[in-house]
């Protein structure tokens, strides 16, 4: 069962942090932003910023859509790739719950 546990807990680090890079992209941008304007060396800053934030936000996503299920070893929340990301609290594929 520690096994689990451990599959759970890395699922659960993943949605996290997930949730603070989309709750933080306008508030770190904005910041940039007000950065470029005090000073005009590096006036792409903002966009740098911006590009950064999503590439973390698809990184992030990519891993949550790509988790494995600790009983069948098949993704936890999608049939395939070319299948759209189905909100549920149970595996797709042998249905185990989630906790």
């Amino acid at each position: 069962m520690d096994s689990y546990a451990q599959h759970w807990r890395s699922f659960r680090f993943w949605n996290r942090l997930g949730l603070a890079v989309v709750l933080a992209l306008l508030p770190v941008v904005a910041f940039g932003v007000f950065l470029t304007r005090a000073s005009t060396d590096f006036a792409a800053f903002p966009y740098l910023l911006m590009l950064m934030w999503l590439l973390a936000l698809g990184g992030t996503l990519y891993r949550i859509r790509t988790f494995r299920c600790p009983r069948c070893g098949k993704t936890f929340s999608v049939e395939g790739w070319w299948s759209a990301k189905r909100r549920g609290h149970k595996c797709v594929h042998c249905a185990l719950e989630l906790d």
